[in-house]
């Protein structure tokens, strides 16, 4: 053999060798069909037990399963598809659209009220189990179109959600929102959580005495005094007393406490014995679009005026209150 067959034998030997490699690296990548035993190696890729490459999917944490239910929205970039549970008119008519209200997490992705999100749309979810320093599970998602979402949910199953650095909304994670209630009569409630408060009215009323249990920080920790997220009715009539929060009203002190009764709703008309503004605690017997009775709100009555503002929503079906966060 001539030294120029050599050459040319030797030229035709390496080009395919190297192209195998690249070839390879790319099959190993686009072809892999199972993740199992995929774990990630020393240089940070995602590799089969062969030595094969895997999708980085195969080597993604395992996502905990979640369902939660949206109790308050503030910032939201997703508009109409993404509201509150106790977002609820004067007359008990939810103001989010139906199926809007909750997040759910699992194997498939993550859906934020009617909004969803995948894996296979290019989206990207990972999931931080607790830890001693971060004491909450975390869900982060980020999509395709550069946009982050991140879940908490504290030891007390108490949630928060944030769009980028704006919290976007507060969850309950503990599947107690659409329980039928023990007190089916709306005039046999008497305690109730408030889970809303309007604090452009409050900061001029009652200030740190009246609050909600889902006014947490972003650690979990309730930011509202713990005698001012509860409101208790005495019904008895010729003894009737009302506490909203830390204001109290009482028919012994010569506050008129009034009843009054319509289909859909029951109403206590509180009137203080020394001040021109009054307040109504409205208990729908079915609100929220759905044949669940005990939610309801207090309307404040500025002046004396006929038509009154949300001061605060309630929820009066006898649903405990979350745990401290500790």
């Amino acid at each position: 053999m001539t030294r120029l067959h050599l050459l040319a034998l030797t030229s035709l030997t390496i080009l395919p060798l190297h192209a195998a490699c690249v070839t390879q690296t790319g099959a190993d990548s686009n072809n892999a069909t199972s993740c199992e035993g995929a774990r990630v190696d020393e240089s940070g890729a995602c590799r089969l037990p062969n030595g094969h490459y895997a999708e980085a999917s195969c080597c993604a944490a395992p996502v905990d399963d979640l369902q939660c239910d949206v109790v308050s929205v503030g910032v939201s970039e997703l508009e109409e598809g993404f509201g509150s549970y106790y977002d609820i008119t004067e007359e008990g008519y939810s103001n989010a659209d139906e199926d809007a209200e909750d997040i759910s997490v699992d194997a498939d992705g993550i859906s934020l009220g009617h909004h969803s999100f995948s894996r296979e749309d290019g989206d990207t979810i990972r999931f931080t189990a607790a830890t001693e320093d971060t004491p909450y599970r975390t869900w982060t998602l980020e999509t395709s179109n550069d946009e982050t979402y991140t879940i908490r949910v504290f030891k007390n199953e108490l949630g928060i959600i944030n769009y980028g650095e704006d919290r976007m909304g507060t969850l309950d994670c503990r599947g107690v929102l659409d329980t039928e209630p023990e007190v089916t009569e709306v005039a046999e409630m008497d305690r109730c959580n408030i889970v809303w408060v309007n604090e452009d009215i409050n900061a001029n009323l009652w200030e740190e005495g009246l609050g909600s249990i889902y006014d947490i920080d972003d650690e979990g920790y309730s930011m509202a005094d713990g005698g001012s997220i509860e409101l208790f009715i005495e019904p008895t009539a010729g003894q009737r007393s009302i506490r909203i929060g830390q204001a109290s009203f009482d028919e012994s002190e010569g506050d008129t406490i009034e009843v009054v009764d319509a289909d859909e709703f029951l109403t206590y008309v509180v009137r203080p014995a020394e001040d021109d503004d009054y307040y109504s605690v409205r208990i729908f017997r079915a609100a929220n679009d759905a044949e669940i009775p005990g939610i309801g709100m207090v309307l404040f009555h500025d002046a004396g005026a006929a038509a009154g503002e949300q001061l605060a929503i309630i929820d009066c079906r006898g649903i405990e209150l979350p745990e401290e966060n500790d």
